[in-house]
């Protein structure tokens, strides 16, 4: 049997000897366009890590490749009798890396092995929906995309999250990232004969969320200080380089979509309807890129009925021109339509898909995070200088990372705000008032000075000395918006009354907290927590 195995492999060809077998050795091929495809995502991963501060580090992109190009070497070795250049497996891994974040990473952590487990597990999984969900001797998922899916709807937002629609200010970087996704996109899709179902998924989802927008639907992100609504809700989510990348390298996948041009186009059009009604009540960031990429888990196994159902691939009756005109009483592709017959049904049919949609997302069209209508401001319960001495005032990076961040006036005025919260809190402490806190704290540290109020007969006031400021961005876990964090450094004098108003005692100490501020309409700032 050794000199049969032996035989079998191709002259000229590299073969390694595992046992008492040869397994020949099949590398990469140059006219392979999964080779283009993973030049175009490898760019992005290194963009990411240089340019974008992706929460992922190369351990955690590189375990989910390794993962994968693993179990498909073995797999095939098993199967085929042959080592094969897993390049597939790489790409299904790299989408993985390119897509999933571990809630806690940092960015600029390029090295860091943090939650690699959730990468190999992701991985796994992936390449388990390839080898053993089959059907009519493929795959019925895109297996990153179904992997990604359950993972997302099992473990929450808590652990993991996709990638941001945001990938920050448009500068150069973002620009060479546009340049590469959509010129590799475009001439990849092309050439598999995918790029008319891409543009179908495109439109079809840009209706449909324009839709939404325009009545209002808002979701909050981790890189907004307001939830993001209206025209900006729209373009942000339509130009995500993650809906691009999601439109060229994942949904155009072609052992999972049809084979026919009218069930291609059929199905693009179909998974953005899809994305659309799912997206539509979703009020959070993940729960909308979860809305997206699950659209495409359900409509996968549909493919088998669309290939029953439609023309057949290479038909003559296999053109979407002419199906678009017998659906909607045209004449075939290039003639006019025959009078009222076809507006009135294609009319029809776009009320109905924007009511659906209108219905889908009604209790998402108003903000998340509403504006509370206590609005006190913090100039009419105590004196506001605003012509004060100002502490020096350090803006970080960090601040670049999201949207709706102050620039230099604005933060002239948050600074103020801050200040004047400060002193408002003081007199809320030594008058027994929680009332005055209202307009200068929320959340957790309006209840925290609220209990200090309420707490006892003796009450500390804390008043500050601030010598400087740093301002950065501080994100929260899970889909909460960020805030602002300012670091004060400086002096605090602590001083105890009695019931009655009398001073008993007073203690200085040295301040270096972060103060975290969210903002509230146009130019209010609300401390929320201090840690």
């Amino acid at each position: 049997m050794l000199s049969d195995a032996t035989a079998s492999v191709p002259a000229g060809r590299h073969a390694i000897r595992v046992g008492h077998h040869m397994y020949p050795i099949v590398g990469p091929s140059i006219r392979d366009p999964r080779l283009h495809l993973a030049a175009v995502i490898i760019t992005i991963h290194v963009l990411g890590q240089v340019a974008f501060d992706f929460h992922v580090s190369i351990p955690q992109i590189v375990t989910a490749i390794v993962t994968c190009a693993l179990i498909e070497v073995v797999h095939v070795a098993r199967r085929d009798r042959r080592i094969a250049w897993p390049a597939s497996a790489m790409l299904t891994g790299s989408g993985i890396g390119l897509i999933l974040r571990v809630v806690g990473t940092e960015p600029n952590d390029h090295w860091t092995f943090d939650g690699w487990y959730w990468f190999a597990g992701v991985a796994a999984l992936a390449m388990f929906t390839k080898y053993v969900v089959r059907w009519r001797g493929g795959h019925v998922f895109n297996p990153s995309n179904v992997a990604l899916v359950t993972a997302f709807l099992v473990f929450g937002s808590d652990r993991i999250e996709p990638l941001d629609f945001w990938w920050g200010p448009f500068d150069a970087a973002l620009a060479l990232a546009y340049v590469v996704i959509l010129t590799g996109g475009i001439v990849i899709t092309r050439r598999l004969g995918l790029l008319e179902m891409g543009v179908a998924y495109w439109l079809t989802f840009a209706g449909g969320t324009a839709v939404l927008a325009w009545f209002g639907h808002a979701i909050t992100t981790r890189w907004s200080l307001e939830p993001v609504t209206g025209g900006h809700f729209w373009w942000v989510v339509v130009t995500s380089p993650e809906i691009l990348i999601f439109l060229f390298f994942m949904l155009t996948d072609p052992r999972t979509v049809p084979d026919g041009r009218v069930a291609r186009v059929l199905f693009g059009v179909s998974v953005g309807a899809l994305a659309t009604l799912l997206l539509a009540p979703q009020q959070t960031e993940f729960g909308a890129k979860v809305a997206v990429l699950g659209a495409l888990t359900l409509m996968c196994p549909m493919r088998y009925l669309m290939a029953d159902r439609l023309p057949a691939a290479g038909s003559t009756s296999d053109q979407p021109g002419e199906a678009l005109a017998r659906v909607f009483g045209t004449d075939a592709l290039g003639r006019r339509w025959r009078g009222a017959t076809a507006v009135v049904r294609a009319a029809g049919v776009g009320l109905l898909v924007s009511f659906v949609v209108l219905a889908a997302g009604m209790h998402a069209r108003s903000s998340p995070s509403p504006v509370p209508t206590d609005t006190l401001d913090a100039s009419d319960s105590v004196p506001c200088e605003r012509d004060r001495p100002m502490p020096d005032l350090e803006r970080t990076h960090e601040l670049s990372t999201i949207q709706g961040a102050p620039d230099a006036e604005d933060s002239h005025e948050m600074v103020l705000a801050f200040l004047c919260a400060l002193d408002v809190e003081a007199m809320a402490m030594q008058q027994r008032e929680p009332d005055l806190l209202v307009g200068v704290d929320h959340g957790a540290r309006l209840e925290q000075m609220r209990q200090s109020i309420e707490s006892g007969d003796e009450i500390i006031v804390v008043t500050y000395e601030i010598d400087a400021l740093s301002a950065s961005a501080v994100r929260r876990s899970g889909q909460s918006a960020p805030v602002i964090g300012l670091t004060a450094v400086g002096r605090a004098t602590e001083t105890t009354y009695d019931t009655s108003g009398r001073s008993l005692r007073s203690t200085t100490r040295a301040v270096n907290e972060l103060f975290s501020l969210r903002r509230f309409g146009t130019d209010e700032w609300r401390i929320v927590e201090v840690t």
